[in-house]
Order: C-alpha cells, then sequence, then structure tokens
C-alpha cells in the first residue's frame, strides 16, 4: 500500500511470479502447545495461498496479504494476514479461513485469479480450475440438497409449501429441512441460503425436479440390476387427479 495506486498491480505481479513462500525442505521447529507440534509440509498440498514465514514461524494466506486492501471489510483480525497463525495443535483453522463463498479469502482468492491469468476464461475451464474451497463448498450444498430431498422421498412427503418466501412461517418440507438442518452443521450452515451464490443455491423447484429425476434413475437401475433375468410381473393403474388429468402408475413386481 506504499506503492501509488496505479502501480500496485505490477508489484502483485511480481509476488504472483515468485509465488508463495513455501519452504519444503526447512526443519520446522516444535512449539509446546498441550503437547509438540510443528508445521507440516503437507499442509501445502492443496493450499496453494498458503505460505510460511521462516522468521516468525507462522502461516500466512498468499492472496489476503496480496488483496486485503481491497476487502479489508471482511478480512477483520483474521491471523492468517494480521501477525500469522501459530496454532498448529488447530489444522482445521485452515478449512475455516476459507469456508464460505462471501468471505474475505475467496473475494481475494477471485482478484488473485483474474490477475494472474489477465483474461476471461471458459465456464468450464473457470470451473475446473476453480479453487478448492469453491468445489469443496459446492459439493457440500449439492450432497445436502441431495439427502434432504433422499428422505422426502423415503418419507412420501410432499416438497413445496404454499408460500415459500422468507416471510412465510411454513416454506414447505424441503425448504423447512434445510433450515432445520442449518443450526446442526457448521459445514452445511456456511454454504445455504443467505451464504450461497444467488445464482447457485440449489433449491429452486427446477433443481428439486432434476435431483428427484436423478433418483428415480438411479432407483429403477438398481431394481433391474436387482433382478436381472429373473421371472417379474407389471400392473398398471390409471385414475384422474383434482384436475381431472390421467395419472398412469407402473408397478414392477418380482421375488427376491
Amino acid at each position: 500500500m506504499d506503492y501509488p495506486p496505479n502501480q500496485r498491480n505490477v508489484v502483485r505481479r511480481a509476488y504472483i511470479l515468485k509465488k508463495p513462500c513455501q519452504p519444503k525442505t526447512y526443519a520446522f521447529p516444535t512449539r509446546d502447545i498441550g503437547g509438540p507440534h510443528w508445521f507440516s509440509i503437507f499442509w501445502f498440498k492443496k493450499r496453494d495461498w498458503l505460505e510460511y514465514g521462516i522468521y516468525k514461524d507462522a502461516a500466512f494466506c498468499f492472496v489476503c496479504y496480496l488483496f486485503k486492501n481491497e476487502v479489508e471489510a471482511n478480512v477483520g483480525g483474521d491471523a492468517f494476514v494480521n501477525g500469522g497463525f501459530r496454532s498448529w495443535n488447530k489444522p482445521d483453522r485452515f478449512q475455516k479461513h476459507v469456508s464460505g463463498l462471501k468471505i474475505a479469502h475467496n473475494l481475494a482468492y477471485e482478484k488473485y485469479v483474474n490477475l494472474r491469468d489477465g483474461k476471461k476464461k471458459s465456464i468450464h475451464l473457470a470451473f475446473g480450475n476453480a479453487n478448492e474451497s469453491v468445489q469443496s463448498t459446492y459439493k457440500i450444498r449439492l450432497k445436502t440438497s441431495v439427502s434432504c430431498l433422499s428422505y422426502l422421498l423415503r418419507q412420501g412427503l410432499a416438497f413445496h409449501g404454499h408460500r415459500e418466501n422468507e416471510e412465510s412461517l411454513n416454506r414447505g418440507n424441503f425448504l423447512e429441512l434445510l433450515k432445520w438442518l442449518k443450526p446442526h452443521n457448521e459445514y452445511v450452515s456456511n454454504v445455504i441460503f443467505e451464504n450461497a451464490p444467488g445464482n447457485c443455491k440449489l433449491t429452486s423447484p427446477m433443481i428439486q425436479k432434476q435431483i428427484i429425476n436423478c433418483c428415480a434413475k438411479e432407483t429403477t437401475k438398481r431394481i433391474i440390476e436387482d433382478f436381472g433375468d429373473d421371472y417379474f410381473d407389471i400392473l398398471v393403474d390409471e385414475s384422474r387427479d383434482a384436475s381431472q388429468k390421467e395419472q398412469l402408475a407402473l408397478y414392477l413386481r418380482y421375488v427376491e
């Protein structure tokens, strides 16, 4: 920040060319934190943003340091930026530093990638090169929606409510199940509803139908694999629903 504003990106590019300081052959000193603990080189493997300062015996976030002035309101007192992180007995703090799509680290990482690459990439390439936390949060969000929908399918319960807006006291079984799960699981809480990007919440009726169709296909595939070449019979039943539309139900029966 001592450089003029029009020179700061040039300085950042120079740091990016040098890459984070990751001394993988260094003999890391031991600290007594309720027992002997030290920095592990294995922490470098999936964290391209992590660097280690030998002089301070502390870990830092490379991208947050470069862009902390542009996301300063979100950085707060993060140890990975201010003073360094030294609690080697709490490696879960690495994941906490990157959890949540809208936190400072991910805003800084996005700026870092844009400056490093210098050009726009296709959506497929961008997702393929997405940092670990973006892919991780997406998978958690997707698995959570799939699990909730699978539960409702097994129990034969309705998914939607009459009113699903945020002011509604009952938004339907699916959204209410997600809402109930939120305070019981910190990892899930960090990636759903208001902590998810506006175009990737994975809760819309269209997404629900797509997941349900996937479950139906997997169930049908499993049944067919189960009875194989054995005998089976098919029953067909037809009736009208409340809107006078014909509904066809197909039953496939076999003996285990």
